[in-house]
């Protein structure tokens, strides 16, 4: 998790790693997918907004072509599905993703806006908890050819 403001900084040194037509992966969560969204919620309910937001997907593509790389970003969607009737679980996954262990569910519950985002992923029918998640997958070359060469590597073609 890079800062906004050192992304671009920290993806040039990735990008200058690379062979003339190799290419680099990034998966990033993006901003209206649970990763990135929980995230923000929890520094609105914890730190009143306050704290380094996460880079999302989006200005990971945009810092890449920025810096003059070929991308090609595919949108990965998924959704994460925790039990409801196992707690210890969903304390587990939601204080994994924000990086903060000391956070328990009873507060999350409890403290707005998180506890209303929370709710809302909750199905009370299945008895689930449902995290939409929005990754942006995104390939970088510097030149389209490296682009080509994954794309013939990943059809298997040698």
């Amino acid at each position: 998790m890079v800062p906004a403001e050192q992304l671009e900084q920290a993806l040039s040194r990735m990008c200058s790693a690379l062979s003339r037509d190799g290419f680099g992966f990034i998966a990033q969560g993006l901003r209206d997918g649970h990763y990135v969204g929980f995230y923000d919620l929890y520094r609105a309910s914890l730190f009143g907004g306050q704290g380094t937001p996460y880079s999302d997907g989006a200005q990971v593509e945009a810092a890449l072509r920025n810096l003059g790389m070929r991308v090609r970003t595919r949108v990965l969607d998924y959704t994460t599905v925790v039990p409801a009737d196992r707690p210890g679980l969903l304390e587990s996954y939601l204080q994994r993703c924000a990086f903060d262990d000391t956070f328990d569910l009873d507060e999350m519950l409890r403290r707005e806006p998180l506890a209303g985002y929370l709710s809302s992923c909750h199905d009370p029918i299945s008895g689930e908890y449902r995290f939409p998640q929005r990754v942006g997958t995104t390939i970088f070359s510097q030149t389209e050819a490296g682009l080509a060469l994954r794309d013939a590597n990943a059809s298997g073609i040698d």
